[in-house]
C-alpha cells in the first residue's frame, strides 16, 4: 500500500481523525497512523511477496483470540480480504520498570495456551540444519563466520544435540527477542506473532536472553537495562535448562552471522557472540558476569 492508500484506509473506519501516516517496517508493510489527540495506530499488511496466507492467519487469529492477555497488543481492526490488521500503537519508555522476570512470565503464559489450529508452522527452525556443509549464506563475511564455526569441535555436536532435544509441545512466538517487545513504563507488549508455532518453549527463552547480550554487545540504547536484567538473572534462583543453554549457543551463532550481513568486515559484536556460544558449549553453563565485564 502507498501512503495515500493507508491514509484513506485509516480514515474510512476510525472515528479519530488521522493527521499523518508513515512507514515504519522494512520487510513487512507496517505503517504508523498518527492522530491529533495522540491515539495512534499500527497497520500491518501481509504482502504476498514476503508472506504466505498462513502467516497472516496465524498472527491475526492469535491476536484476536488472546485479547485478554495483558501483553497482547489491542486489535482494533481486521480486514481478511486485504490481509491486514490494525493494532493500537504503544510507546516504549526510556525508564522502564519492567523486569526480565515479567517477560519470562509472559512466555510461560502463552506456551501453556491450547495448541491452536492456525499456527504458521511446526517445523524446527532452519538454523537446526546448519550442520550441513552444503548450507551457504548471503555474504562472504557470513560464510567466513559459519565456516570457521564448522571447523570447531563444538559446533557439530551442538547442532546434533539441539535437533535431538527439539520438541513440539508448546505454543511459541518463534522469533522472541527484545526488538519484538515494547517495554512500557510498567508493562510489556509482545509484537510480530506471524510465526507463532508449535515448538519448544526453551527456544523462546533462549531467544530473549541471547538478545539481551546482543543489545549489550552492540551498545544499544537499551543496553543498560539489558545489563541490569542479565546481572539480576545471574544473582537470582532462576536457572536455564540444559536445553535452553544449547539453544542459546546456537542462536548466538545465528546472530553472529546476521551481524555480518551486508558487510565485508566481521564486527566485534559478532566475535563476542561467537565467544558466548563457544563458552556456553564448553562449560555447559551461562557465565553472565564473564561477558558483561569483558
Amino acid at each position: 500500500m502507498f501512503a495515500t492508500e493507508v491514509f484513506e484506509f485509516f480514515s474510512s473506519w476510525t472515528k479519530v481523525p488521522i493527521e499523518s501516516v508513515r512507514q515504519i517496517g522494512r520487510k513487512n508493510q507496517v505503517w504508523l497512523g498518527s492522530t491529533r489527540d495522540g491515539t495512534n495506530f499500527v497497520l500491518k499488511e501481509f504482502d504476498s511477496d514476503h508472506h504466505s496466507n498462513s502467516h497472516f492467519l496465524a498472527e491475526s487469529v492469535f491476536l484476536k483470540e488472546n485479547q485478554d492477555l495483558a501483553f497482547i497488543p489491542q486489535l482494533v481492526h481486521l480486514d481478511e480480504i486485504k490481509k491486514l490488521f490494525v493494532t493500537r500503537h504503544y510507546k516504549s519508555s526510556n525508564e522502564s520498570q519492567v523486569s526480565l522476570e515479567e517477560i519470562l512470565n509472559a512466555i510461560d503464559t502463552y506456551c501453556r495456551l491450547p495448541i491452536p489450529s492456525y499456527i504458521a508452522h511446526d517445523d524446527p527452525p532452519g538454523v537446526l540444519g546448519w550442520g550441513s556443509t552444503k548450507s551457504r549464506l548471503n555474504t562472504n563475511a557470513e560464510n567466513i563466520v559459519l565456516n570457521v564455526v564448522r571447523e570447531s569441535d563444538w559446533f557439530e555436536p551442538l547442532v546434533l544435540n539441539c535437533n535431538n532435544l527439539w520438541s513440539k509441545d508448546a505454543v511459541i512466538h518463534a522469533d522472541m527477542k527484545l526488538s519484538n517487545i515494547i517495554l512500557g513504563q510498567d508493562s510489556i507488549k509482545i509484537i510480530d506473532w506471524e510465526n507463532v508455532s508449535l515448538g519448544d518453549v526453551d527456544w523462546d527463552i533462549s531467544g530473549i536472553i541471547q538478545s539481551l547480550f546482543l543489545e549489550v554487545f552492540t551498545n544499544s540504547k537499551d543496553s543498560p537495562w539489558c545489563r541490569d536484567q542479565l546481572l539480576n538473572l545471574e544473582s537470582s534462583d532462576f536457572s536455564l535448562s540444559g536445553r535452553a543453554i544449547d539453544f542459546l549457543a546456537l542462536r548466538a551463532v545465528q546472530t553472529a552471522t546476521e551481524l555480518c550481513q551486508n558487510s565485508t568486515m566481521i564486527p566485534e559484536s559478532a566475535v563476542r557472540m561467537l565467544e558466548l556460544a563457544e563458552s556456553t558449549c564448553e562449560t555447559g553453563k551461562l557465565e553472565i558476569g564473564r561477558f558483561l565485564n569483558a
